[in-house]
């Protein structure tokens, strides 16, 4: 059975919406829930590395597994902050990278689809296989 091109597995990159949560603003009540309020909330996709699906299916959806990636890694100082683990140019050749040491759960009606294909390319089996390590180290040491 072919692969569905849209969803993400293990080892990739898929751009997912990170929620700026300081923005929420309550809309209006919900249509036909009682006691339901609609909210709006702010956005922008961002690159996650996926490690997994998540076993369970909450509301319907498919839930991942994901490490978020930024290229703010650094204090003023130049100095990697204490939650990220520099991944190098893997995914800009012109800007470095980080993973997030934090993972994240997001369904699958959360992956962005505004730039074409939500999945930019998978990482290199070993570059995978070492960041998992890194921070299993770093979640273990904390």
């Amino acid at each position: 059975m072919p692969r569905d091109s849209e969803t993400p597995v293990q080892n990739e990159v898929c751009w997912f919406v990170d929620l700026h949560l300081d923005t929420v603003k309550k809309t209006e009540p919900h249509s036909y829930k009682k006691g339901h309020c609609c909210y709006s909330v702010e956005g922008k996709p961002r690159p996650m590395l996926v490690i997994g699906l998540h076993p369970n299916h909450d509301r319907g959806h498919k839930w991942f597994n994901v490490l978020p990636i930024t290229s703010q890694g650094r204090d003023e100082r130049g100095k990697v902050l204490p939650d990220h683990i520099p991944i190098g140019n893997c995914l800009d050749e012109h800007r470095e990278s980080f993973i997030r040491t934090k993972i994240q759960r997001l369904p699958d009606n959360m992956i962005s689809r505004l730039n074409g294909s939500p999945i930019k390319r998978p990482f290199e089996p070993l570059a995978f296989a070492n960041v998992l390590r890194l921070v299993e180290h770093s979640l273990r040491s904390n």
